[in-house]
């Protein structure tokens, strides 16, 4: 077997077999695109959280037809009842449909927010704003 054919570009000033080179070339871009691919994945599941839908009823209807029958029944009770939403507790809510509470938390991330209380929060929003 030949000797290795070696240079001190190594950062810590070491030998470094030239032969290495496409295959450390190839791992160190591979790694980047994966760190890229990341850094992007992650930055769309953080804007996916924090942007606010334009209304309550507007995220329903844009996110209605991929919803399964038990969450098209939470559905329109809170397009129908956006005040009670609003206003009354989660329990209230739940015992009014006779829908399970999981029902209203999977709604609730299946149209854009993170979880009940948010779109809660944004149904008292939208109430406010519509007094005012």
């Amino acid at each position: 077997m030949p000797p290795p054919i070696t240079t001190t570009d190594a950062c810590d000033g070491s030998a470094l077999d030239i032969r290495l080179y496409p295959i450390l070339n190839c791992l160190l871009k591979h790694t980047i695109q994966v760190l890229i691919t990341y850094n992007i994945i992650e930055t769309l599941q953080f804007m996916q959280k924090t942007v606010t839908p334009i209304s309550v009823q507007a995220s329903i209807a844009e996110n209605y037809g991929e919803l399964s029958v038990a969450l098209k029944m939470a559905a329109g009770f809170a397009v129908k009842n956006s005040v009670e939403i609003a206003s009354q507790s989660f329990q209230l809510v739940v015992a009014e449909i006779e829908l399970s509470p999981s029902s209203f938390s999977r709604l609730a991330r299946a149209t854009s927010y993170q979880d009940y209380d948010q779109l809660c929060e944004h149904a008292r929003e939208e109430l406010a704003s519509s007094t005012n």
